[in-house]
Parts: C-alpha cells; sequence; structure tokens
C-alpha cells in the first residue's frame, strides 16, 4: 500500500498546478496516463513517445499499418527528423486505431454492435459484412479525368448486403485539434475553377451557392514557401472550432463515387471538452449539421469519443472485452 501511494505521489507532484483549457487538461491527462503505464517519453519532442506500437492498443495489426503506410501521411515513420505522428500522445489517429482497430477482425455482430453505439444505424439494420479502413484515400476529388485533390479520410465504415455496397460512413476523427483554434476558410482556387457546373460542386447540391463562393473575395495565402491562390469564405468563418472544410472535402470526394446520397453519412468523432470552448465547439458542429444537410441532403453524424466509449462499455460484455475496455476508458475517459 505504501510503495503504490509514493508512487502516485511522485506522479501527482509532476501535475502542473494550473489548467488553464482544454489543451492543457487533455495534455496532463495523457502524460499521467503514460508516466502510470511505463511508456517512455521522448526528451526532444514534448508529449511524444518513442515507439509508436507503445501509443496503440495490441500495437498495429498489419493491416492498419499498411493501409497508413500506403497513405503516405507521416503518420508512422519519422520525417526529416521530426518523429511519426502517431507516437504523440495526443494523436487523433492514435486515438481512432485505438478504437476501432479492436473491432477490424471481429464478428460482423460485434461490428454491427460498434455502428449502432455510434449511432450510425437503426438497432434492427442488417447486413452482411462490415469492413472498416484507415486513412482511406479511395475517394479523390474528380473532374472528369482530372484529379482535383485526394482527401485523406480518417476511417471509412462500409456496408455490404448482397455482395454489393449498402452503406458508407466517411468519418473524420480529432482530439485536440479543434481546441488549437486554428483558421479554416481558405479555399484553394483549384476547387472552384471550373465553376458551380463542375461535376463535384454539381453532386453537392445548392453548397457552391450556400458558400457564397462566386461572390467571395480572392486572396493569396503563403503556404510554407508557396503562394496559394484562392478565396475566403464567409460561411466558414462562422466556425473558429470546427474544420467544416475540411468535411466539405471529404464529403466531395465520397460523392463523387457514390451517386445515391441516401447511402451515405459524413460523421464526426470528436474529444469533448468542459468550460467554454468545449462548448462553442459543440454549438459550431451542431449548426455545421443543420447547414450541410440542408446544403446538400447528405446526413451528417457526430458523437463525442467519451459518449462513444461510455455507450461501448456498457454494451460489450466486461469479461470478454475486460483489456480492450479498461485501456480505453483509463486513457480517454
Amino acid at each position: 500500500m505504501g510503495k503504490d501511494n509514493n508512487k502516485y505521489s511522485e506522479i501527482d507532484a509532476e501535475v502542473k498546478p494550473l489548467l488553464n483549457n482544454s489543451m492543457d487538461i487533455i495534455k496532463e491527462k495523457q502524460r499521467v496516463w503514460a508516466i502510470r503505464n511505463g511508456k517512455k517519453l521522448r526528451n526532444d519532442y514534448d508529449l511524444y513517445i518513442t515507439n509508436v506500437e507503445d501509443n496503440i492498443f495490441n500495437g498495429l495489426s498489419q493491416k492498419t499499418r499498411k493501409e497508413f503506410d500506403d497513405a503516405r501521411g507521416g503518420e508512422l515513420k519519422d520525417i526529416e527528423k521530426h518523429p511519426a505522428k502517431m507516437s504523440a500522445l495526443l494523436s487523433s489517429s492514435a486515438l481512432c486505431v485505438n478504437i476501432f482497430q479492436y473491432f477490424q477482425d471481429k464478428s460482423k455482430e460485434l461490428k454491427l454492435l460498434l455502428l449502432r453505439e455510434c449511432k450510425l444505424v437503426r438497432n434492427d439494420y442488417n447486413c452482411d459484412d462490415v469492413i472498416i479502413k484507415f486513412e482511406c484515400t479511395d475517394y479523390p476529388i474528380c473532374s472528369g479525368k482530372e484529379i482535383i485533390a485526394t482527401p485523406n479520410i480518417d476511417i471509412v465504415i462500409i456496408t455490404i448486403k448482397n455482395n454489393e455496397e449498402d452503406k458508407i460512413f466517411a468519418i473524420e476523427s480529432k482530439f485536440t485539434e479543434p481546441y488549437k483554434k486554428s483558421h479554416h476558410y481558405f479555399l484553394n482556387e483549384k476547387y472552384y475553377k471550373d465553376g458551380q457546373n463542375a461535376p463535384y460542386w454539381k453532386s453537392m447540391g445548392d453548397l457552391y451557392e450556400k458558400l457564397g463562393i462566386e461572390y467571395a473575395e480572392k486572396k493569396e495565402y503563403k503556404n510554407k514557401n508557396d503562394i496559394l491562390h484562392g478565396k475566403e469564405i464567409d460561411e466558414l468563418k462562422r466556425y473558429k472550432y470546427l474544420n467544416a472544410l475540411q468535411l466539405i472535402k471529404h464529403l466531395m470526394g465520397v460523392r463523387c463515387k457514390w451517386r445515391n446520397k441516401s447511402q451515405i453519412k459524413l460523421v464526426y468523432f470528436f474529444y469533448d471538452s468542459l468550460g467554454q470552448e468545449g462548448n462553442i465547439h459543440r454549438t459550431e458542429i451542431s449548426k455545421f449539421n443543420t447547414f450541410i444537410e440542408k446544403a446538400t441532403g447528405v446526413g451528417f453524424n457526430y458523437i463525442s469519443y467519451q459518449e462513444l466509449i461510455c455507450n461501448l462499455t456498457k454494451a460489450l460484455p466486461y469479461n470478454e472485452h475486460k483489456e480492450y475496455i479498461d485501456y480505453i476508458t483509463e486513457r480517454y475517459l
């Protein structure tokens, strides 16, 4: 008993006395989790651990590793001395892998349970199979044969019925990114150079008009060593925490391939936070929900990771899934 108390006293003594915002709170929780679980933190990069595998529950499966390698997003490998992105304790990719990879090789019934607890399908929905893909680049935004851009969608879940794809859920996963309050309202000119009659805009209902792209002011944007030309979209300036533009681009890619919009769901998983920042973020998500569904006719679903974890811990038999449940609740609740 004495040793345990000393162990936790040492850890607690390292916690900063003042946690001023959402980022501070989440950072400290992840740092303490890493120390308590014997993870080796890097000295040169704050809140990075030395090995990606140590950041993932039971490590990366071969399938998941291949999907991230194919996407070439720098998630698994050091790039120009910067450590692999997924070795960060605050990695949103690590968060979504820690929640969803567990179900990749499970039965169809367990995968359907996952979809139900994500609030993506009704309790009576059934199918023949459920496919889970990470870092999916299968849905480029196209104008004829020209590829305008290729979004990296964090998770794509597809259900199969009678050997055909029945539903697709294009999922964006966020951890701490919203609380950095970045601004995402600059639209590169490549997205509108062909006007609202471009195939990828025609598939998006009234979105081009609703965004006011035609009348938006042209701007230049410096990106590292490049100067990008585009427009600042006033409608997108309403979102200070939610990256609405990224969600729109993901949906554009999926719509280029999936013509039946009733089969598509755009989905947003986010790590919630207390206080004003979390409240504003949730308000923006709700606002975007109304906007995107009215503009495009495509359904939009959202759920916090905390709510999803609570749903899973209630739905999964604890004795059969103890290690997984203990991991996700200790680390993310």
